[in-house]
């Protein structure tokens, strides 16, 4: 399949993307050095074009030229640094600043005087503070106000005898509010990645037993089974059916019913593997999703569900009780047809678990997709 042409252009000036969904500040800033970089270079360029057509018979113009050319190229670099090194965003954003302080500087000495040049030490400091944070954006105030000192001492202040004080008090001005917004940004910035966050786990989460909600397992066994499918990996479903729950229900009231859940919903998460997946898809069913296990581990597994919430007792408001589960286990070698979804798998480890149920419930029944076989 063909990759799009938008895509590829983004890839080519941008490189492969590396930030997670989490990571959205991130990806700005690196596209934004990315920008800035590759704006450079134009307007480096263009310069070179400009004062080649006004002023390419003057003294200055070859050094500023040459200047301009090399910087022009160390944004070409820095590009380039900035595809492979996605992650350095600090480091980049230094570099950038210091290229840019450099072409203000030396270029900028061997111009004809211009009282308006300094000027340009202003966005240095608010560029810095925005991207490298307020430690350095300070570093920058101090150099873009020495920086502004040693372009206005060539240059006839006699009309104009505040303009030092005017530049620096500007500069002094830009940090400050550099600073400022700085610190309110992060702080906003931070809040709505935790409250986003939050979401996120709410979205996804069984706000009972913390468990994944039916929509997020099913998305995510989805996932993990297309992952199978091409590695050639064998995996398991458990279907987790509390027996008699409504008797709990009814007879211990339904705060009970769900502390009963949280402690089955903890236990599972016990015996399970950190690759494994957990979610609750009914009022008291769970399911679970084993990668990459074999049928005798798989076994294994579900009969240490089945026996450690047979095992725990029970107890609320001073009453003492026990439940059991009826667990159904749907295994697929490498060698089994391919399932289309986790709901194909899921319904095998469904019919197994009304087998368990069938015959005597609190035990684990077996259905492999291969064989159609079930059994204890």
């Amino acid at each position: 399949m063909s990759v799009p042409f938008r895509v590829s252009l983004q890839r080519f000036f941008f490189g492969e993307l590396v930030y997670t969904e989490h990571e959205g500040l991130q990806a700005f800033q690196h596209r934004f050095l990315i920008s800035v970089s590759l704006s450079a270079v134009v307007f480096m360029l263009a310069l070179i074009a400009i004062y080649w057509k006004t002023s390419r018979h003057a003294d200055f113009f070859p050094f500023v030229a040459t200047s301009w050319a090399v910087c022009a190229l160390a944004y070409v670099g820095l590009w380039q640094w900035l595809r492979l090194h996605p992650r350095r965003l600090q480091l980049g954003s230094l570099l950038t600043a210091g290229i840019y302080w450099v072409n203000l500087c030396i270029p900028g000495y061997m111009l004809p005087p211009d009282p308006l040049l300094p000027m340009w030490t202003t966005l240095l400091i608010v560029g810095v503070f925005m991207m490298a944070g307020r430690t350095w954006g300070w570093v920058a105030t101090a150099l873009g106000i020495a920086s502004s000192y040693l372009l206005l001492s060539r240059v006839d202040l006699t009309p104009f005898p505040n303009a030092i004080l005017t530049l620096w008090a500007a500069s002094l001005g830009s940090a400050v509010l550099g600073h400022i917004y700085v610190a309110r940004f992060n702080y906003f910035f931070s809040r709505m990645a935790y409250y986003n966050e939050r979401l996120q786990w709410l979205s996804t989460r069984d706000s009972l037993t913390g468990t994944l909600n039916a929509a997020a397992f099913y998305d995510q066994c989805n996932a993990q089974l297309a992952l199978c499918r091409r590695q050639g990996l064998p995996y398991a479903v458990l279907f987790v059916d509390l027996d008699h729950f409504k008797f709990v229900n009814d007879n211990y009231g339904h705060a009970a019913g769900d502390r009963v859940l949280k402690q089955v919903a903890d236990i599972v998460q016990g015996c399970m593997r950190k690759s494994d997946l957990l979610g609750r898809v009914g009022g008291e069913e769970f399911s679970v999703f084993l990668t990459g296990t074999t049928l005798e581990e798989s076994q294994l597994i579900a009969e240490s569900i089945r026996t450690y919430i047979e095992g725990q007792q029970m107890t609320f408001n001073g009453r003492a009780f026990q439940v059991t589960a009826s667990i159904g286990l749907a295994w697929a070698s490498r060698s089994d047809p391919a399932l289309e979804s986790i709901h194909d798998v899921q319904q095998l480890a469904d019919k197994a678990m009304y087998e368990a149920k069938r015959s005597g419930r609190n035990q684990v029944a077996l259905f492999t997709p291969e064989t159609g076989q079930r059994g204890a």
